[in-house]
């Protein structure tokens, strides 16, 4: 091959070529649409780790969700994310049964208003996660939302969208009418006579279809995934295992990109916080340590 790269001998015009072309393969190589990271199993993570984190998962999406910042995790994935001009997009959290849903919101302000070049890389905020679910009542969930909304106008950040993110059948007008997208978390794992891993996959995407029908607003899929392994008592529930893991990555991601859904999947990594030892709920991880997804390279089931 000689010294040319497509017609032109500049050595700079070769690197950038090269570069584009790279970022295309790695787009082309993103498996999943988006993938919750935590970014905590059981202790904070440092800056390093977050960035080593955030590389892995880039290999398989370009959106990550996070829940919150009591680690510094969401500086820390913004400042990896910006610093390598990564076309990465978070979807962050606000926590609010910490009661410092204020300091944690003019925490992010701030940071967004230092680092103008973080804003690039947020698709929205959500206020809370499965707030209603766990007892909060709707109103107040909706007021927390318009709480958001009106700082981050206030600050010229009018343009990110502001939500929740609740349990799929826990949405109602109220919640809806003061988000701007419907985040809803869907799981048929947990769902009685979904034992059969397709019904299951497809059952997570009509789900969604009753959603947009209900609300007619946008829906994202904010959280839905299969475990890996682990134990459940009920055994009419399908199975966790690497192959059902896969088959229901598979199913969903094509159901999902054709009915238009944006979807995350939990989570990145198996996280040894949740649960009890040898429990499903630590086993929803799609990658492994090293990065690579656990249950092998994922094939369209359309």
């Amino acid at each position: 091959m000689n010294s040319s790269f497509f017609g032109y001998k500049s050595a700079g015009l070769e690197k950038i070529w090269l570069m584009k072309l790279i970022l295309v393969l790695v787009k082309a190589c993103a498996s999943l649409d988006g993938i919750v990271y935590t970014g905590f199993s059981g202790g904070c993570p440092s800056a390093r780790e977050v960035e080593a984190d955030v590389g892995k998962i880039r290999r398989h999406t370009n959106q990550i969700r996070m829940y919150g910042n009591e680690c510094g995790q969401v500086n820390n994935a913004l400042g990896a994310i910006s610093r390598q001009n990564l076309d990465m997009k978070v979807l962050v959290g606000l926590w609010t049964r910490d009661n410092k849903l204020d300091q944690n919101c003019d925490s992010l302000i701030q940071l967004l208003k230092r680092n103008p070049s973080y804003q690039n890389h947020i698709v929205g905020v959500t206020v809370g996660n499965e707030d209603v679910y766990s007892g909060i009542p709707s109103g107040v969930v909706a007021g927390n939302i318009r709480s958001v909304r009106a700082k981050f106008g206030a600050n010229g950040l009018g343009h990110i969208s502001v939500s929740t993110a609740e349990v799929g059948h826990m949405w109602n007008q109220e919640l809806a009418a003061a988000s701007d997208v419907i985040y809803a978390n869907i799981y048929s794992f947990f769902s009685a006579g979904n034992n059969n891993i397709n019904d299951a996959a497809n059952a997570i995407t009509l789900q969604a279809d009753n959603l947009r029908s209900k609300f007619g607003k946008p829906i994202v899929i904010a959280e839905t995934g299969w475990p890996s392994g682990g134990n459940y008592p009920q055994p009419h529930f399908a199975e966790p295992s690497l192959p059902n893991q896969k088959r229901f990555l598979e199913i969903l991601d094509c159901t999902a990109r054709g009915k238009g859904y944006r979807y995350f999947v939990l989570e990145a990594f198996d996280n040894s916080a949740k649960g009890a030892p040898g429990s499903v709920e630590r086993n929803f991880g799609v990658l492994d340590p090293s990065g690579n997804l656990k249950s092998g390279a994922l094939s369209p089931r359309c």
